[in-house]
């Protein structure tokens, strides 16, 4: 990628839906209010942050459990530029008002209403914020407000400009706002005439959307085709895609993003001769002729979104020699004929929406050593779990619950399996994982005890558990055996150390740990827990340490690899029943 996903995400999908225009203007803000807004923002929780840590962010806002519930399904489901769930891109996209309002409790979302003409000193004020600057009361933009975007000629924006209420931009005004240095978007435009797409051509920031437009007048498209191939060009209303010359410069850059085009012409889809590492997205398609399927499979992208229902056997042996990942939207899945036909595709396979997989689809579908992911599957039974354990690498990301007899079934198979929705496991479940012979990924588990451990700990692939924070002693001690793999970085996200198992479970399996949130050592088992630290691989790093016990000390000091605060800043406090006598002051 040419740039970092988070900048694409913004420039990929704000323009499919903006929020919604209130029907009366509200009174401007005035200057401190807007440095209010502003410092308001900034202490909110990032749409980037983990899923738990939003859930509770949400939570004290009001948002209720269920509705969370209901827009992490909602995410899950998305059709995104790159075929995967993720909130920031799902806000950006998403026309339901109710998860508009959601944007309000996030960092990187601003909103600024009130505010008819942009004036400088506003842009001075939310320059710096490194966000989505919307202006929803902004419905004619005057060349005045048009070259305040521009800022400052020394102004470096980490931004991108929203105008949702923006139907229609004469030449000047365009010509004027092309100066602006962020991401562009204009999620409600009804017509664009061919200066008008001149003028945005020749924008200077980082990408440029237009959303409303169904479709363009050919003197328009090809007038955008000049756009600059290094930066993103969005049309994520279009339809229609006639321009041959706009064709080939929207297969130059990064994401091909065209969710509601519902047909390619030949000639069309023979321009769309994609940069290695890009993305097609055309999960709008209704009809795809085999030769059209062909066109595609050999476009040079890496990567190719359709909606599944369109396949037939026919399309889908013409699509399987795509090189690359093949996502395939709709919930009604594929039939029989079409996964067979696929067997042949080399790389990886993404039903996205399929929520129930049928044992005879799960068996036709490739048994390659490539991926094949199933996002939007929550209920998986034992016949179907047995026909996917002779499939290659297996994603089940949205799978809240296994049963043992499914586990057991999928015991046999010998590649990746994720299961990154499992928010807790049975003793008897985590026994048939542990029998899993290939590598096992768990992210969801935050905690383990003492029967979940014994029952993971001999599994024989890799076992991934990266998103544990607390585990007790005993699934410490258990898994302190374990000679294979483990990966345990989470627990890095401790508070406490509550054991000296624990505290040679982190020495053991993480070089270099850092343990930024633990602020004392101290209690009965503060010395074997340091001793066991200062056995670690690498630099340790306790830079929030405040309180520690004598002999703790003097364990840690044997480390010479160690970031910690000086002793003279610490807190250093008797073990309890002694220990004083042997401790020499280090200065």
């Amino acid at each position: 990628m040419r740039r970092c996903i988070a900048a694409n995400a913004v420039a990929v999908a704000i323009l499919l839906g903006g929020p919604a225009v209130p029907e009366g203007a509200a009174e401007p803000p005035t200057d401190s209010e807007v440095r209010r807004l502003v410092a308001r923002a900034a202490k909110r929780t990032s749409v980037h942050a983990d899923r738990a840590t939003i859930d509770e962010a949400l939570e004290k806002a009001g948002v209720s459990a269920a509705t969370v519930a209901r827009l992490w399904h909602a995410v899950d489901a998305a059709v995104l530029p790159g075929g995967g769930g993720r909130l920031e891109e799902f806000l950006l996209l998403t026309r339901e008002p109710e998860w508009l309002a959601l944007r309000d409790e996030f960092a990187e979302f601003l909103s600024l209403h009130g505010i008819e003409r942009i004036e400088k000193k506003t842009v001075a004020r939310i320059r710096r914020h490194p966000g989505v600057h919307s202006f929803p009361d902004v419905r004619e933009l005057d060349v005045a407000s048009a070259k305040r975007l521009r800022g400052e000629q020394d102004d470096a924006w980490r931004a991108a400009v929203e105008l949702p209420a923006v139907r229609s931009l004469t030449p000047a005004a365009a010509d004027a706002v092309a100066k602006c240095p962020t991401i562009l978007m204009l999620p409600a435009l009804t017509d664009l005439s061919a200066e008008t797409a001149a003028a945005l051509a020749r924008h200077e920031g980082a990408g440029l959307v237009l959303g409303g437009l169904r479709r363009l007048e050919p003197a328009a498209a090809e007038a955008l085709a000049a756009y600059p191939p290094l930066q993103d060009l969005l049309l994520p209303d279009l339809e229609s895609l006639d321009s041959i010359p706009l064709a080939k410069r929207l297969a130059a850059q990064d994401v091909v993003f065209l969710p509601r085009v519902s047909r390619l012409s030949t000639d069309v889809a023979a321009a769309l001769q994609g940069e290695a590492g890009g993305m097609l997205v055309l999960a709008g398609l209704v009809e795809l002729p085999e030769r059209i399927a062909s066109e595609l499979a050999e476009a040079g992208f890496h990567g190719i979104t359709l909606d599944g229902g369109v396949l037939a056997a026919a399309t889908a042996r013409a699509l399987a020699p795509h090189p690359g990942p093949l996502v395939l939207t709709g919930t009604h899945g594929v039939s029989v004929a079409v996964a067979t036909a696929l067997d042949s595709h080399a790389s990886d396979l993404v039903l996205q929406h399929v929520t129930r997989l049928p044992a005879a689809v799960a068996a036709a579908l490739p048994g390659s050593d490539h991926l094949l992911a199933l996002p939007a599957v929550r209920e998986l039974d034992a016949a179907a779990a047995a026909e996917l354990a002779v499939t290659g690498p297996l994603s089940l990301p949205s799978l809240h619950v296994l049963d043992e007899e499914a586990a057991m079934a999928l015991a046999d198979h010998p590649h990746l399996l994720q299961l990154d929705g499992l928010r807790g496991l049975a003793p008897a479940v985590a026994r048939a994982l542990g029998r899993h012979r290939g590598d096992l990924m768990l992210g969801g588990l935050e905690t383990i005890d003492a029967a979940t451990a014994a029952g993971l700990a001999s599994c024989p692939g890799q076992l991934h558990l990266d998103s544990v924070t607390r585990i007790d002693r005993a699934a410490a001690a258990t898994l302190l055996q374990r000679r294979q793999p483990l990966w345990i970085s989470g627990l890095q996200g401790v508070e406490q150390l509550d054991s000296p198992e624990l505290a040679r479970l982190i020495a053991a399996r993480i070089d270099d740990p850092s343990l930024p949130f633990v602020t004392a050592i101290d209690g009965p088992d503060a010395a074997g827990i340091a001793a066991a630290l200062a056995e670690s691989r690498g630099e340790l790093m306790l830079p929030a340490l405040k309180r520690i016990t004598v002999r703790a000390l003097s364990a840690l000091l044997r480390k010479r690899e160690i970031d910690m605060p000086a002793v003279g800043e610490l807190t250093v406090v008797a073990d309890p029943g002694g220990g004083a006598d042997d401790f020499v002051d280090p200065r």
